[in-house]
């Protein structure tokens, strides 16, 4: 059991023209969930990356980054659809996971339930 003392954080990568997920990664929002997620994508070579302003994404190629709200639309399509199918992940909510495994495992089940990636279980 993993008692949480920061809010968990639910890193992805999609694909934007294909809207599949690539990868994810549990963790907080601290840089290292990031590198985490850096290295299970790194087969893949993007020509471009869309993020936020945070700070751990100043890790990628500033001349590959796409900065903003306008460029970050089919992650945003992606949270919103783990909110809406899974409880666990709505904003304001009786339903919360006291294990980070659980985490894993409904993200995985989404995931494989809506084809949204070839990620395997």
């Amino acid at each position: 059991m993993y008692k949480f003392k920061k809010n968990i954080w639910l890193w992805t990568a999609v694909d934007r023209e294909s809207k599949e997920l690539l990868g994810y990664e549990v963790g907080t929002r601290e840089t290292k969930y990031f590198e985490k997620l850096s290295i299970k994508i790194s087969h893949i070579e993007p020509k471009k990356y869309a993020s936020d302003r945070y700070e751990a994404y100043n890790l990628i190629d500033p001349k590959k980054r796409l900065i903003g709200k306008a460029h970050t639309y089919t992650v945003e399509r992606m949270n919103r659809l783990l909110r809406h199918y899974l409880a666990r992940f709505r904003r304001k909510t009786y339903c919360w996971s006291k294990s980070l495994s659980m985490i894993n495992d409904s993200v995985l089940l989404f995931i494989h339930r809506k084809s949204l990636s070839s990620i395997p279980l």
